[in-house]
């Protein structure tokens, strides 16, 4: 088994199999959104990830821990309001 790890411009080329040459761009367009509301749901559950932990430690760094999970959601939100095509 090899360790190879596919690319993301892989992943799109295999997306694209298939796929009539006609409709590649609308596709292309599809794996874009897709992979940016990945993206972004990785970006926003690492930062509530790192919330939790800031608020494990238990010191006074609720500022912080509030400002990450703000940020999060505005991953979440800007994904959310996308257009789609």
């Amino acid at each position: 088994m090899s360790d190879y790890t596919l690319t993301t411009d892989d992943v799109r080329n295999n997306h694209r199999a298939g796929i009539p040459s006609s409709q590649t761009s609308k596709s292309d367009g599809l794996f874009d959104r897709w992979l940016a509301a990945h993206d972004a749901e990785v970006a926003a559950t690492a930062l509530e990830h790192a919330a939790e932990w800031i608020e494990g430690v238990g010191r006074p760094t609720r500022t912080a821990s509030e400002r990450l999970r703000k940020y999060a959601a505005e991953y979440r939100k800007t994904e959310a309001e996308a257009p789609n095509a």
